[in-house]
């Protein structure tokens, strides 16, 4: 895989996660069913019926994505957490 199938990949992550987090209404994403009354188990409760419909419609989004993509983006934003952390840890160390 070539370093031009990143920015490819981590569009994708970034539009699903904003459809996930743009999400709400009456129906669930994957199978367009009344979303239940009571809490589904999904972990986007607001957003799908179940964890199956859950599973499905992300799978479905994500299915291009080699795991070789998801270790690079993991491994960017590991190193991003760890830069903002180090700055975080430097700001609190020099204001004492």
């Amino acid at each position: 895989m070539t370093e031009w199938s990143i920015p490819n990949s981590v569009s994708q992550l970034v539009h699903l996660g904003a459809i996930l987090a743009r999400a709400s209404g009456d129906h669930c994403l994957s199978c367009f069913q009344l979303l239940p009354k009571d809490a589904s188990r999904a972990i986007f409760s607001r957003v799908f019926c179940s964890q199956p419909c859950e599973r499905a419609y992300v799978s479905d989004n994500l299915k291009s994505l080699s795991l070789q993509d998801c270790n690079r983006i993991l491994a960017r934003i590991d190193g991003l957490l760890r830069s903002v952390h180090a700055k975080r840890s430097a700001k609190s160390d020099s204001g004492r």
